[in-house]
């Protein structure tokens, strides 16, 4: 029996101490889940009650130290890379093309030839135009001809004027003689009376010979209205002399040359279509010098004023990576432009800059970026737009010290896009400037500053 007993009462020992272990082990499981759970709880409330204590005694603010550095007044702009001297050509001729000399990407000299026109059709043209004017010149020469003709026969009757004109003087001369011979009795009468004859027919053919002249000179007239060449005639002759000599002309225009030195960026002629073909009505030919390249870009009627020529810039692209390469302002339109999309009424005006670094990566036709360098300064207190306060006309910078607000007075000097200069003989660096300060903040006010943001709160095991 006392063996039994024992063995009873180790057997409910173990399943006691089965029972005790079962209660540990579920209470140590338990005790990894609610130990940090009871710290997240009173940390919250012991951070909650220590913000509403202090939120209902000051306001909170946050701060930034006042630092010097460099400040950008820019203005960045897109716009195409291009080169300095570009050349679109096209023909007036609508001859086809036969030849095409160059592809994209080719280097070309000025007056080198770049494609070549079918100038047969031209060729006659220029052969019948040259018989057109070689008759028209043979007509009028024989007009002038005729004319000659005419003042020649004019001159024949003017001559037989002259002639009995004379011959009538000579015989009233006659006259008179014979009359005082005859009064004194040294002639006979018969020969008188056959003075007085002569002088009457001479007289006849005196005014025969004048009617000759006067009929001469309607004839000549009259000839001359109807044969003699007109202005009209002579401007049409000079007419022809000028379409032979744009013919000419038009024949050492089928071979297109280039009028630059360059890289051909674009081809567009095809063979066996004529220049007016050409795709989308573009030209022929684009030639770019590569060698110096510049991008023009578009300007706000806003902005324009704080441009000027020498300003330095900055050009990035897609095709420079990370890179950028250096440019100059070169020229600035004289006259604007409407913006182009919208219906806004803002005016732009066009800025070409010089890219003064070589990269064979930026090539012509890319879509860049420039950010022109309008002023910089260094060395100076700069702050965000935010950290200033505007009142009545007056700007301020608000200064925590130990938890005290003081207004500083400041001027505002160069802006860039996110910050501004400040001047002010009070402002020292470091000084702890509130960001975006209330209007309520006045000299004297006490605040507490905000904890600092990604602050982690550490606990031991």
């Amino acid at each position: 029996m006392g063996l039994e007993k024992l063995k009873n009462r180790f057997k409910k020992t173990s399943e006691q101490d089965s029972v005790k272990e079962e209660k540990k082990k579920f209470f140590k499981g338990k005790k990894k889940i609610i130990i940090p759970v009871l710290i997240i709880v009173i940390l919250g409330a012991s951070i909650f009650a220590w913000s509403k204590s202090k939120g209902e005694q000051n306001p909170m603010v946050t701060t930034m130290p006042l630092t010097k550095g460099t400040i950008e007044h820019s203005l960045s702009i897109t716009g195409k890379i291009e080169g300095t001297d570009s050349a679109e050509i096209s023909s007036s001729l609508n001859y086809e093309i036969v030849q095409i000399n160059v592809k994209e990407g080719d280097y070309v000299e000025k007056g080198q030839v770049l494609a070549v026109l079918d100038d047969k059709d031209l060729k006659q043209e220029i052969n019948l135009s040259q018989k057109d004017l070689e008759l028209a010149e043979l007509q009028y020469k024989e007009n002038i001809d005729s004319k000659s003709k005419l003042d020649t026969s004019t001159a024949s009757a003017n001559i037989s004027v002259n002639q009995s004109q004379i011959e009538y003087d000579e015989a009233k001369r006659q006259l008179e003689i014979k009359k005082a011979l005859f009064e004194s009795g040294a002639i006979p009468k018969e020969e008188y009376t056959q003075a007085e004859i002569s002088v009457q027919k001479s007289e006849i053919a005196l005014e025969l010979a004048k009617d000759g002249l006067r009929k001469a000179k309607l004839d000549v007239q009259k000839t001359i209205d109807e044969q003699s060449p007109k202005a009209s005639d002579k401007k049409a002759l000079e007419i022809k002399r000028e379409q032979l000599n744009q013919k000419q002309q038009d024949l050492e225009k089928v071979y297109i040359k280039s009028p630059i030195s360059g890289t051909v960026t674009r081809v567009n002629a095809r063979l066996g279509r004529t220049p007016q073909a050409s795709d989308d009505n573009k030209p022929l030919f684009v030639v770019e010098n590569l060698s110096d390249l510049r991008m023009k870009v578009s300007i706000s009627e806003f902005d324009i004023g704080s441009i000027k020529a020498g300003l330095g810039a900055e050009i990035s692209a897609d095709v420079l990576g990370s890179d950028k390469v250096n440019a100059l302002v070169y020229n600035i339109s004289p006259t604007g432009e409407p913006k182009e999309g919208g219906n806004s009424k803002e005016m732009v005006i066009p800025v070409i800059l010089d890219i003064v670094d070589e990269d064979p990566r930026l090539i012509a036709g890319v879509t860049a970026s420039a950010k022109i360098m309008i002023e910089q300064k260094d060395n100076v207190f700069k702050v965000p737009y935010e950290a200033v306060l505007e009142e009545d006309g007056k700007n301020y910078l608000v200064i925590e010290k130990d938890n005290v607000l003081k207004r500083v007075p400041v001027e505002l000097g160069l802006e860039s896009d996110v910050e501004l200069e400040v001047i002010s003989s009070e402002l020292k660096e470091n000084d702890s400037v509130v960001l975006s300060p209330d209007p309520s903040y006045i000299d004297g006010m006490k605040v507490e500053k905000m904890p600092e943001m990604g602050a982690e709160i550490k606990t031991e095991n």
